[in-house]
């Protein structure tokens, strides 16, 4: 994929999700006229509307933003290829990230990906210390 095809692949799904907030917002408003037409509360209408407008975007766009998150994983790639690197699924053990001396104490330590360039790496590392 080249970045002409990447960014129009980002724009239709841009546009997509703006429709269904649009959509959500439509439904969310129609079942609360709904509601208050049924029930004569209000309160309870406003929150069903909410709810359901809610519930409504986020099960319609799930696919949406799984090709979100794919689009931004072949936009990565798409750079990191530019500059002849590689993208790993290899983790930095906590023991190797001690040997660094950035740190004493570690409560919870995670390490998900590496960026490999031609003469260092870049690891993707979330840890919270004990301070």
């Amino acid at each position: 994929m080249d970045l002409k095809s990447l960014e129009n692949n980002r724009l239709y799904i841009l546009k997509r999700l703006g429709i269904l907030k649009f959509l959500s917002i439509i439904e969310a408003l129609l079942v609360g006229f709904l509601a208050f037409v049924f029930i004569r509360d209000a309160l309870i209408a406003v929150i069903l509307a909410v709810f359901v407008g809610v519930f409504f975007f986020r099960f319609t766009a799930k696919k949406l933003k799984l090709a979100q998150k794919e689009l931004q994983i072949n936009a990565l790639n798409l750079f990191l290829r530019r500059f002849g690197a590689k993208f790993k699924k290899q983790s930095l053990s906590q023991k190797d990230f001690l040997k660094l001396g950035l740190t004493k104490d570690l409560k919870e330590f995670k390490s998900q990906n590496c960026f490999e360039f031609k003469d260092f790496k870049i690891y993707d590392i979330q840890f919270l210390d004990e301070n």
